[in-house]
Formats: C-alpha cells, structure tokens, sequence
C-alpha cells in the first residue's frame, strides 16, 4: 500500500530547519519544528520516496549548501550544481522517520539570501499486513510466509490490503486492479481509459454491453439522443436527433439530394420549398429563377445578366458562369482551354473531366501521372530510339546499347528498363509502370506496428495506441497519443523525442527543456531553456520579474 502526500512551501532560513515524518496507522502527520519525535504505534513499511524542488535567493553564496537529512544520511547540493530537484528512494522500515534540511551559508536572509523548496512530496510503501517484514509491496523478506499472489478466475485480481481476490470492472478481461485493466471484454476497447466503447456506441447499463447508435447518429448517450451526426451523410443535429440538412430528403435512413435549389422536398419530384430568390413552379415541382438573372452558389445572391439587344437572358459565350456552365471564356473557339462552356482537356486526351485527364489512349502518348495536374505526354522522348521503347515510360534516362535505365526520378530505383519504388527510404513515391504503389513510408521497415508497414502499406496499430481503425487507417487515438491525419496513425507529441508506437506506453524519452510524466513530455518551467511550449524562461519562478 503507498500513502501519497504533497505540500507546497517556501522555507528561507539562516539555521537549521527541522522536517519530521511519524507514520502511524491511519494518518500521516508532517510537523515543522526544531526537535525529534519520539516512536509511537509500530507499523511495516519498507520504503519511502520523497521528492521536491529548491531555489536559491540571487544574493545566495555560490558555495553556500542546500543539506538534506535523512534519519542518518546526508544528501548536499550547492547553488552552482546543474541539479533542481530532489528525489529519492529511501529504503526505510522505522515507525518514524526524521526529515531535516538546512541552508548553510554566510550572510544568509530571507529576503534575498535564502534557499527553499516547494512541491514537496512524500511516498510511504507499506507492507502487505502478514509480513513482518518486507521487499517491495507483494513480497515479504521472509520467503516461508504464506501470501495469497494469484487468483484462481481469469477476470480477478488480488487485493492485498483486504487479502482476497475481488473481481475486476464489468468491462475489463483482466486486470491488476479496478483502475487497470489489462485486457477488455468483447466489444470494449482501450484497456488504458478503463475499457470503454468504440466510437458510434453507448454502454448500456442494464445489458453491461456496448450498443451500436442509430444509423443516423455519429455519437449517442443512448438509443433516442443523439449528441453528434455526420457531416458526410449530410445530417444536423436538431433536438438532439439528426435530421436531412436542407435540400436533402430522407429514403430509407438516408439523405438524398433534392433537385438543384429546393430547400425542403419530400422525393426527388416533389419539391414543397425553394430557396430563397427562386421560384416553384407547380407543374414540374422545379427552382427556377427570376428572368435576366444567374445565381451565385457560394454567396448565394443573384446578379443581372449581361444583355443587349440580341440576348435577353444569359447565354453560353457571355463571359459569365451560370449553373450549368463549367466555364465561359466568351467564344466559340476549339482548343482554348473552354468550349461550349465546358473545360476542355489535350487534344490527345480520350477521358476528361472538368478539365482534368483521366485516361490518355492516343498512339504514342501516355497519361503522366507524376505531375499534379495528369497531363499526356509524347511517348517517344529521351527514352526511345527511332520511335520505339527502349526503356519504359518512368525512366528519365536509357542507354540505348544495352536498353538499361540508367535515371529514375526521386524515389524510384532502376531496375533492367524500368523503375520501381524503394520501400524505406522515407519518400513516398509509385512506380506506374509496374503498378506499384506506396501508401506510406517512414523509413522504418524494422517496426511493422507503427501505422506503416514492411511493404509500405497503411496498417492498424494495436487498441493500446488506436481505438478506433477503419482499412487500416486510424481515425482516432487514445489520449496519449495524438493522430496524424496524413499518415492515418498514431504519434507523440512534438515533445518527444523517442516514441513507443508498439505497446501504448507512449514518449519513451522527451527533448531537452522536457520532462516525462505520465507516459507524456511537460514543459520544465525554471530550467533556463525556451521550448515551443514556453513564451520564455529565465531560470528562476519569481513572481513578477518579467
């Protein structure tokens, strides 16, 4: 059993300043005073931890000396050592054990010649109650006591202090006590938070399971209300239920779209309301809008068409861009980019969309799809000889004597006539002439649990690290972790310099100006160094020094 204590406090002395502990059993008491205290009621423990930070006043003595006392052992350190922060593990099995320090120095005072300490913590480890005396919390010095350490059903575990085996949370498999579980129960995930349910289901008390929320509801507390919806099937939360958005109707739990610019309609031929500035017309149920005018979909407002005395309404070839119309460069020219008010692509082009080429199937050209924008590209280039291939089309360079490609763009290596990807090398390229294609690389083949895989592939991370996991990508991290919506996994924080990304025990070790705390990097306020986290740091927590 650990008895945790904190006390935060300033002490600015010139003599020696007694601190004694009494551990009894049922209470702690810390008294400040300049005399021993006799033993009382005798009590197993094996172990203290006592940790705290100091300071010392600007006017200190560079040789004066913070002194620690610890019944008989002395621990000192002086205002120039690098080191901050006291703590220890002090083997210790007295009933009583006697805390002193002392600032040591000439001239001392407690204005601006002092030394102190704050956020002052102590740790008592009992022993388990049949032992007489003790290693450590479970096992006892004298190996012929008989203790209880394991239990016989899977979902139990040992409490010493009430020496019985107690059963675990209702969520968790196994567990080492109720507030850590090991492993869940079917249906639960993240051991860490305490075994909870996935994401889109609520824990239902009565049936002890996790239930899936209505089709509807991207979150739920239960079966009636709902507390988030998808954005992505066009749903918005109205008195706690997810309801179609506007120009949406429901179908058999799904949001279909209404016929362009109605507002509320019941199917897609029965629009009821338009929005605002077109009017229904009753015998088609359609929006049409006022004569001479064109609509502005992402400011929705209308502007008046351009008319003289041959046009009337607005036309393809006016130079304005209306519903219908992809683009309008105000002719009729083929070639140009525009025509007809739809984008046009390359002449060589054989599947476009919106201007984008898809598919390049004109003889001796081919779709490049290296570049951003697909463009096709004359097949017979720095790779051909006399119009035939000598290497294939990823090659940037070919000996045309032994048909060896001799370059590969970035990320791509040479193999024979062509190139292929290197898994590995921390740049995430494809290889179209092999069809080979990289999801992922991070220069990591060692790891395979890290989101990416040996062959450069997304893959899951384990529950301890990404609760929630769709084709292999993570969508949501548990609470020490944060994700990397590029990469779908699970990462430390900027803070951290070495990173578990296998069995959830987050920052291994954090960037100087860092310390690790709870499987987590913290600032170090007072340690003289800025860290990103910080907006300065002067070395000192004086208040009020700017």
């Amino acid at each position: 059993m650990s008895l945790f204590l904190e006390i935060q406090m300033h002490v600015g002395v010139s003599n020696m300043w007694k601190f004694c502990l009494d551990i009894v059993p049922q209470s702690v008491q810390h008294v400040l005073r300049n005399q021993n205290v006799l033993n009382v009621i005798r009590v197993i423990t094996y172990q203290n931890k006592i940790a705290f930070i100091f300071v010392f006043g600007p006017q200190f003595k560079e040789d004066g000396k913070f002194i620690l006392y610890l019944d008989d052992s002395i621990y000192e350190v002086t205002k120039s050592s690098a080191q901050k922060k006291i703590f220890k593990n002090y083997q210790h099995s007295q009933s009583t054990l006697k805390i002193d320090w002392e600032c040591q120095g000439l001239s001392n005072e407690p204005i601006e010649a002092y030394c102190g300490l704050y956020q002052f913590y102590t740790t008592i480890h009992y022993c388990r109650p049949e032992c007489q005396a003790c290693i450590n919390e479970i096992d006892c010095q004298d190996s012929t006591t008989n203790v209880l350490k394991t239990c016989s059903q899977l979902n139990e575990y040992y409490d010493w202090q009430q020496n019985e085996c107690l059963c675990c949370p209702s969520t968790c498999e196994t567990c080492t006590s109720l507030q850590n579980c090991l492993t869940c129960k079917n249906g639960f995930v993240n051991p860490i938070m305490g075994c909870i349910c996935p994401p889109n289901y609520f824990y239902n008390k009565n049936q002890q399971e996790c239930i899936q929320c209505s089709q509807k509801c991207d979150k739920c507390i239960n079966e009636m209300v709902c507390t988030q919806c998808d954005l992505l099937k066009f749903r918005m939360l109205i008195n706690n239920q997810c309801i179609c958005r506007d120009g949406y109707y429901e179908q058999q739990d799904t949001c279909l779209e209404c016929v362009q610019f109605c507002r509320r309609c019941s199917s897609q031929s029965d629009c009821q309301e338009c929005i605002q500035g077109f009017m229904l017309n009753n015998l088609d149920t359609s929006c049409q809008m006022p004569i001479n005018q064109y609509y502005v979909t992402s400011i929705k407002q209308f502007f008046a068409c351009p008319t003289d005395s041959f046009n009337t309404q607005c036309i393809c070839g006016d130079g304005i861009i209306t519903q219908a119309e992809e683009c309008d460069d105000a002719n009729i020219e083929k070639n140009d980019g525009c025509y007809e008010c739809k984008l046009e692509g390359q002449p060589q082009c054989t599947k476009c969309i919106r201007g984008i080429c898809y598919e390049c199937m004109t003889p001796g050209w081919y779709l490049n799809l290296s570049t951003d924008l697909y463009v096709c590209q004359e097949q017979c280039s720095s790779i051909c000889k006399n119009c035939q291939f000598y290497c294939r089309p990823d090659c940037l360079e070919c000996d045309y004597d032994s048909g060896y490609c001799l370059m590969c763009r970035e990320g791509l290596k040479s193999v024979s006539n062509y190139c292929t990807n290197i898994c590995g090398d921390g740049v995430i390229a494809n290889a179209p002439d092999v069809e080979i294609y990289e999801q992922c690389d991070d220069a990591n083949l060692n790891d395979d649990n890290d989101g990416c895989s040996s062959n450069c592939r997304f893959k899951c991370q384990s529950l301890q690290i990404c609760d929630n996991c769709l084709n292999n990508r993570c969508l949501h991290c548990v609470d020490i972790y944060k994700l990397n919506q590029k990469l779908h996994r699970c990462e430390c924080r900027e803070s951290c310099l070495i990173c578990d990304f296998s069995g959830g025990n987050g920052c291994l070790q954090c960037r100087i100006g860092y310390e690790l705390r709870d499987k987590q990097c913290f600032t170090v306020c007072g340690d003289q160094i800025v860290t990103p986290d910080e907006e300065c740091d002067d070395g000192n927590l004086t208040f009020g020094d700017g």
